[in-house]
């Protein structure tokens, strides 16, 4: 407050010039309303006096607001044109569900704009330190708007900056001040739901350069430390929207939503459902939002669970994220436009992205750290930093498809270091000069596939394909690489021929045109605008892509992907039909090795031509055949030397030799980086079933969970092969974020089985071990086979022998270790060794039963499902008839079925088809009760309402019975019938009323002579008198409906004269008040401000006129006796004379005031101020002629 108090001494009360936003036409929006109290503020015409319930009596600051704990259901209407000058709304109290609370305007004009200027100061604490010791995590910050451990809001059709102060330190300081125009935090309330901010138009938020994760920025939620998490819950996010907001000129973020204090739950690369459910804001929805000019990042998500940002534009972002802004320090001095951090299953989608400042990032889309991160449909151009890049070790699972990239710098891919990325069906346009692959940004391992790379230059390129990487870890397969002088040496299917792209490289340079403060359709660009990127009819891409699961079923334009898709992001709609080359394997249950598929042979439990083929999954137009000798067999059994053939759409073959193999060894078999046909490394969290690991590690060959955790087996490197000393690994990870690691075989056959180890296994392989031991088990679909074993001490082997069991084909037979307590040395030995026994399966006995009766029944049943009135059986009959039904079904199916069970079967059902009279058909019963509830009691006789009620009550609860029988509903409807029939009605007089509404007729005649709101209210109660006579049937109604009309006869008041008012408005309005002390101008602007509240006010009597009248003289002449002798000559009013107009115009004259916006080229936050010719100012000595020095031009008031 001090210091606010200093600016306004030094600063003389500066006029400060605000950007004219137009708003939407909105009336206020409580007129129906069920609940909550609407508050309107206006600088217009309000007043800190009023008691801020309608327009007329409008509070003047937000101050008021900020001392009010909103209920549910309140509106807080700010009016258009209003300015609030170094104002912020800090929110108390929460909406609910039914009833939110929202912020909003009304009136015409442009929108009400929040202008903080530095204030609404709050201390911003996470409880603890975050990821990087040197992110910044408490502090003071400044927010326009503060939502904090508030819930069930929404904040609409505003304008907000937060300028810095101009006595504030260098703009790029590490202290200055973080800044908000939107802040939202969730610290003591658990989960907060429902945050909706839409149509917000934030510019000129001027905050922190360097501080990534204080609330700072356009909009920033943000999650803290609870004091007690054990009872208020863990604290996060559910259900926020940000929509169709114009964010312009902040810094450091433009959008940011959920960074947390539990970010140390989320340290692993792989990121499980319940942690993320557990711990990470739910339901958060970013959409068409346009960031201009950010100082750092457009839109970041933060540990969100499947987030969706959707139709948002990015606009040169990344602004300061260079050494001349951001010079104080180099750490942090990153930054992307749209992208996520530690969310799981994030989709980011018809984004846009245009001109991101270069920077070590500035690309326009970043895989950070996060699990299952998805870019489609989304269009970048002009870049520094390029399209897209996968980043760290920490993001895994990354897909970016059916995108467009257009003329992107630095490097289109930025590979970072990441396990994994697909990135399929891209139309990449290369900018001349630029490289596919950023330098010093790879390294990362990537699958690139039916993707269209088109090098724009003249000249043909020479590309590096592998930089930074080999190709082992990069994937390039069935691309389009067009005027390249070279391909990937590992893409065997390279297209080099011309894509033939309608119109390459004309899609949009820039971001459509957006009007701040008017967004309500998509601002993102017109497909058709992208129209130079379909392809021709002889595209050599139509219908050469590679089949790829799960591709998301349509392209760039939205079109369905069918048949054989094309390459590129962009599906032909190409009447051309090309057969499908796809004949590869998708899945099988039998290990394949290059060309050879080892299938069990064994002489006693055969297997069949047609089980194998059963077990291989192919494309759905490729067939599967086996041959002997060149001949095709379509019956009998499988042996070694017979071919699998797998035989795609247009003739091409793929042929595997089966091989015999009845033991299965998991360090013989392994088969690094490939999971399955026959062993997986699996990993379970607690409350899921197993799944296989995904990520594998980049130097050992074992799968990996949390860094060094999985299984695998005990070599030095990826490229030593495995022989019989090989032992297996097997390791549980030693924190709570899993229940077990296992080797997992997934039987190719069904028959009998061994399950045995090496010989000299299990046992823990390293020394000394504590802390904790590992519990050894082997399983079968999650059931415990024998003993389970505790292994303590180190290289001391437990003795697990050897299993016999059956199996059905695709049964999963575990090996599993699971840490209890904290093993220090938890990695055992062990190498699970599967044989199938040549025994036959022998099938079980059948049994003679007679089902004939059972049958016969089973089809009356069904039958009498499809009768009508099967619809109104009463639930609980209905429930035990189908469960009968379903269980006699199921015994009549089962070869194994007793006698006894069938007849039992029978006997149940039966029983169960006697019931099914029992229906209940209530809809004339409620076609009654509908009619008798719209009945009203103060109608009719107490002697014949009371056995209606009661006949009312009873058919309410027959209603409500859902097992209520026919005769039981037909009784009730008839019995209230009859007692609605015998409803006496009251005689209603309307005479009284009548005449009153004669009465009133004068006074509408001359409706135009009183107050607008005392007008209004008389003609609506006049109009409803007037409906009530023709209508009403209750003599409440007719009472009430008097007593309104005569109030609103008595409230009527005549609209004052304000001439007077008028004339001394003009007068004092022309004052020069820079001669007058500063209390003294004070006091005046305050009375002239009250005084012009009043003259406005639609709804003030004479007495507020008069009272007007007389504040305003009075102060005025307080200062026409201060000024003396000089009165006539300082502005000074009077009634005899009127000279100051003249005289205050002529002094002012080329003398205007402007204050323009932050100087965005250099970064500066110091404003820029128009030339001001000063007028003349009395010389005077000691502090005053320090404040005239300071002082450039007159004040005046307005």
């Amino acid at each position: 407050m001090k210091r606010k108090q200093l600016l306004a001494g030094l600063m003389a009360m500066a006029v400060i010039l605000t950007s004219a936003v137009p708003a939407p036409s909105v009336q206020a929006k409580n007129k129906e309303k069920a609940v909550g109290t609407t508050y309107y503020v206006s600088t217009v015409r309000g007043n800190d006096n009023n008691d801020g319930l309608s327009e007329g009596k409008a509070f003047y600051s937000l101050d008021k607001i900020n001392d009010i704990t909103l209920q549910p259901g309140d509106q807080v209407l700010l009016e258009c044109g209003s300015v609030f000058e170094d104002g912020f709304l800090h929110i108390k109290g929460s909406g609910s569900e039914e009833a939110p609370i929202v912020i909003d305007n009304y009136g015409e004009g442009n929108l009400p704009v929040i202008s903080t200027n530095g204030e609404g100061v709050w201390y911003q604490d996470y409880g603890k330190r975050l990821d990087s010791t040197g992110h910044k995590y408490k502090g003071y910050v400044s927010s326009s708007i503060l939502l904090y451990d508030v819930e069930y809001i929404e904040i609409k059709n505003l304008e907000i900056t937060n300028e810095a102060p101009k006595i504030e330190a260098t703009y790029n300081a590490l202290d200055v001040m973080n800044r908000t125009g939107v802040a939202g935090v969730a610290k003591d309330k658990g989960t907060l739901d429902h945050i909706y901010l839409d149509n917000l138009y934030i510019h000129d938020v001027i905050g922190n350069v360097y501080d990534k994760h204080m609330n700072n920025g356009g909009i920033y939620f943000t999650v803290f430390e609870p004091e007690n998490e054990a009872e208020t819950g863990i604290a996060k996010y559910d259900d926020v929207k940000i929509e169709n907001c114009y964010v312009d000129y902040v810094n450091r973020w433009g959008i940011a939503v959920g960074y947390t204090y539990n970010w140390d739950k989320f340290k692993t690369a792989a990121l499980s459902d319940e942690t993320v459910a557990k711990y990470g804001s739910t339901n958060v929805e970013i959409r068409n939002n346009y960031v201009k000019d950010a100082g750092g990042d457009a839109i970041t998500v933060m540990y969100c669970d499947r987030p969706l940002i959707e139709y948002n534009v990015s606009d040169g972002v990344a602004r300061q994220i260079n050494t001349t802004d951001y010079s104080q320090t180099g750490s942090g001095r990153v930054a992307a436009a749209i992208w996520p951090w530690k969310c799981k299953d994030a989709v980011f989608q018809y984004n846009e992205a245009f001109d991101t400042c270069q920077n070590q990032d500035g690309q326009a889309w970043d895989a950070d750290y996060g699990d299952g991160t998805l870019y489609q449909y989304n269009y970048s151009h002009n870049n520094g930093g390029g399209s897209v890049m996968f980043c760290g070790v920490q993001a895994v699972n990354n897909i970016f498809r059916y995108n467009i990239s257009q003329n992107d710098l630095g490097g289109v891919i930025n590979p970072a270091g990441q396990p994994d990325a697909h990135v399929y069906n891209n139309t990449f346009y290369v900018k001349e000069g630029i490289d596919f692959i950023r330098t010093n940004m790879g390294g990362g391992p990537m699958v690139v596939e039916n993707n269209i790379i088109y090098y724009s230059g003249e000249e043909a390129k020479t590309e590096n394909w592998f930089k930074h990487t080999n190709a082992n870890a990069t994937i390039y397969d069935n691309n389009i690489y067009y005027n390249y002088a070279n391909t990937p040496t590992n893409d065997a299917n390279a297209i080099t021929e011309d894509p033939k792209l309608m119109n390459p490289g004309s899609a949009p340079t820039a971001a459509a045109k957006i009007t701040a403060g008017e967004i309500t359709e998509s601002i993102v660009h017109e497909r058709t605008a992208f129209e130079g990127y379909m392809l021709a009819d002889d595209s050599p891409a139509i219908a050469a892509g590679k089949e790829i699961e799960n591709n998301g079923g349509k392209d760039f334009f939205g079109n369905p992907i069918k048949g054989t898709v094309d390459i590129g992001a962009v599906e032909s709609d190409s009447e051309k039909v090309i057969a499908s080359n796809d004949n590869e394997i998708k899945s099988a249950f039998y290990m394949v090795k290059d060309h050879t598929m080892y299938i069990p042979v064994l002489e006693n439990n055969a297997t069949s031509v047609k089980e194998v083929k059963e077990g291989i999954s192919v494309h759905e137009a490729a067939t599967v055949k086996v041959l002997d000798n060149g001949s095709e067999v379509t019956n009998g059994n499988i042996k070694a030397g017979m071919q699998v053939v797998i035989v795609a759409e247009n003739g091409d073959e793929n042929t595997y030799t089966i091989e015999a193999k009845n033991t299965y060894q998991w360090a013989l078999d392994y088969a690094g980086p490939q999971q399955g046909n026959v062993w997986f490394a699996q990993v379970k969290y607690p409350g899921k079933d197993y799944e296989n690991i995904k990520t594998y590690d980049s130097q050992w060959p074992n799968w990996v969970v949390d860094t060094y955790y999985g299984a695998g087996v005990d070599l030095p490197n990826h490229s030593t092969p495995s022989d019989e000393n090989t032992h297996g690994l097997l390791m549980d990870t030693t924190t709570s974020e899993t229940d077990g690691m296992s080797m997992a075989f997934r039987a190719p056959k069904s028959g009998k089985i061994t399950i045995a180890v090496k010989d000299d296994e299990p046992y823990l392989r390293q020394s000394p071990n504590s802390g904790g031991s590992v519990i050894l088990s082997f399983t079968k679909n999650g059931e415990v086979i024998g003993d389970t074993y505790e292994l303590v001490t180190s290289l001391e082997k437990a003795e697990v022998g050897v299993r016999e069991i059956e199996v059905e084909k695709g049964d999963w037979i575990r090996v599993e270790a699971n840490n209890k307590n904290r093993p220090s040395k938890p990695s055992l030995h062990i190498t699970p060794i599967v044989t199938y026994v040549d025994e036959a399966i022998v099938d079980p006995e059948p049994v003679e039963t007679d089902k004939e009766d059972l049958a016969a029944l089973i089809k009356y049943a069904k039958d009498a499902q499809e009768a009508p009135s099967y619809a109104y059986l009463v639930p609980k009959v209905k429930a035990l008839f189908e469960k009968a039904l379903a269980d006699a079904v199921a015994v009549n199916t089962d070869a194994a079925a007793a006698q006894a069970e069938v007849d039992a079967a029978y006997d149940a059902l039966l029983a169960k088809v006697h019931l099914l009279d029992f229906t209940g058909n209530a809809e004339t019963l409620q076609s009654v009760v509908s009619i008798a509830q719209g009945k009203v009691e103060s109608a009719y006789t107490k002697e014949s309402w009371a056995p209606f009620k009661a006949a009312l009550t009873a058919a309410e609860g027959v209603l409500e019975d859902v097992n209520a029988l026919q005769t039981e509903i037909n009784a009730a409807r008839d019995e209230l019938q009859a007692k609605m029939d015998a409803l006496v009605k009251i005689t209603v007089n309307k005479d009284k009323l009548a005449k009153l509404v004669a009465d009133a007729a004068k006074y509408e005649a001359e409706i135009t002579k009183y107050t607008k709101d005392t007008a209004a209210a008389f003609t609506a109660a006049l109009e409803g008198a007037r409906d009530v006579l023709e209508t009403a049937e209750v003599q409440d109604e007719v009472n009430a409906a008097y007593s309104s009309l005569l109030s609103a006869i008595f409230g009527l008041r005549e609209t004052p004269n304000k001439d007077k008012l008028e004339d001394l408005l003009g007068k004092v309005k022309a004052m020069d008040l820079s001669v007058y002390s500063a209390k003294t101008a004070n006091a005046v602007k305050a009375a002239y401000a009250k005084a012009k509240a009043v003259f406005e006010d639609e709804n003030a009597d004479q007495k507020e006129v008069d009272a007007a009248v007389a504040a305003l003289e009075k102060v005025v002449k307080a200062a026409n006796a201060e000024a003396g002798d000089n009165a006539s000559g300082n502005g000074s009013v009077s009634d005899e004379k009127d000279e100051t107009s003249d005289k205050v115009a002529s002094d002012n004259a080329g003398s205007k005031q402007t204050t323009g916006k932050t100087d965005k080229k250099a970064g500066n936050t110091a404003a820029k101020t128009g030339d001001s010719a000063n007028a003349a100012i009395p010389a005077a000595v000691g502090l005053a002629a320090v404040l005239a020095a300071i002082m450039s031009w007159k004040k005046k008031i307005d």
